[in-house]
């Protein structure tokens, strides 16, 4: 985690970074994420773009939450082209960031802007850019033209063709689908849809004559086989309905925490919250029994002597043979017999009903302790002076 007495620790350092897999420090990767949605929801996109910088900057590493799929969006949203273009070069010599199908059009788009500002008078570059795209990834240009109802000729009909989208994998279509979502806006300026539209009807007549169309198949069908794990947290908290549709159905075998959602196999924590704990010592039925009576907290929250709050019957009850009349620590609590006796009503007859079976029980290893520590063997006679009690009163 972060102390905030060290004043070493400065998070617009890239020398200052934070390991995901550390429980504690999750906390703050899932929220800065969410924050970073609300503000792109809000059209807040430079305070978006600054905190997703420092939010890829914690771990640039593993970019647990993904964040390449993220930024190059929000950079082109706050008109920094030049940003764009330099993070790719970054990348050029190791893992190459064009392989990603939202930096392959947002490269583009940003090079369109840089000649437009620059006044080039020439796209030349972007176009080569930009049909290099959409012959790697045709379902991006595909989704643009419906999103923003662009009309392109379907000569050849390679971007509309639904083996070419077929070729994709499941992988591979949720990110083109995330990137169309979250970026077809950018792409509804006049002037760039005349230059999309021109680009992608020349892909539709000739892709064949390109010399990567037999390497584009391969990739679409090779390099994205299953969603990495950052991938699909990134998915699972962006909540688009379309794209999280698509998350492998082994992602909800078990319920996610949207706090902590699919947290890595090698994560490791200093400390159990006392929540943890109290619910580990805990079996199924000790649970069940404490659970149906007044009082109970589900959190297993404790008094500052350490006494459990509330009403704990499943603490009274121990395999027989355990010690010789030996009382669980916190079981011999005092008055715990007229709580019983005070329950009001029905559900006050139930518990008592159910105690005296479990008194009498004792040949299925059940034995109740009362509060000397010592076995109800007299369960017959006695049956916790519950009833006898009553009576007289």
């Amino acid at each position: 985690g972060i102390n905030a007495e060290y004043g070493n620790f400065n998070v617009t350092s890239v020398s200052c970074q934070m390991d995901y897999r550390r429980a504690e420090n999750r906390g703050l990767f899932v929220g800065l994420f969410r924050q970073i949605l609300y503000a792109s929801r809000k059209s807040c996109h430079q305070a978006a773009f600054e905190l997703c910088k420092l939010l890829y900057n914690l771990q640039p590493e593993g970019d647990p939450l993904a964040m390449l799929l993220f930024i190059d969006t929000l950079a082109l949203k706050t008109e920094d082209y030049s940003f764009v273009i330099g993070f790719v070069e970054q990348f050029e010599h190791g893992n190459s960031v064009r392989m990603l199908p939202n930096f392959a059009y947002s490269l583009a788009l940003a090079t369109f802007y840089k000649e437009v500002m620059e006044n080039s008078g020439s796209h030349a570059n972007s176009t080569e850019l930009l049909e290099h795209a959409v012959l790697f990834f045709p379902l991006i240009a595909h989704g643009l033209c419906d999103k923003c109802n662009i009309q392109c000729a379907t000569n050849g009909s390679f971007v509309s063709n639904e083996t070419v989208h077929k070729s994709h994998t499941k992988s591979l279509t949720q990110q083109c689908k995330l990137y169309v979502e979250r970026a077809s806006d950018l792409w509804r300026d006049s002037a760039v849809v005349a230059w999309f539209k021109s680009a992608v009807n020349r892909v539709n007549e000739g892709y064949l004559n390109y010399p990567e169309y037999i390497r584009s198949m391969e990739v679409r069908k090779s390099v994205f086989m299953r969603p990495p794990l950052n991938v699909m947290r990134h998915i699972f908290i962006s909540d688009i309905p379309p794209v999280s549709a698509l998350l492998p159905t082994d992602a909800f075998e078990t319920t996610q925490d949207p706090h902590d959602p699919m947290p890595p196999p090698d994560s490791y924590a200093d400390y159990k919250s006392e929540v943890e704990r109290s619910r580990a010592q805990l079996d199924p039925i000790t649970a069940f029994i404490n659970s149906l009576l007044p009082g109970y907290n589900p959190d297993g929250a404790v008094e500052e002597d350490g006494a459990p709050r509330g009403l704990q019957i499943g603490r009274f009850l121990q395999p027989a043979g355990d010690g010789e009349g030996e009382v669980p620590e916190g079981a011999g609590g005092p008055g715990w017999r007229d709580n019983v006796r005070a329950i009001p009503g029905p559900f006050g007859d139930f518990v008592r009903d159910m105690l005296n079976s479990l008194a009498r029980n004792n040949e299925d290893g059940i034995e109740v302790v009362d509060e000397t520590g010592e076995g109800a063997e007299e369960s017959d006679e006695e049956e916790f002076d519950i009833e006898e009690e009553d009576r007289l009163d």
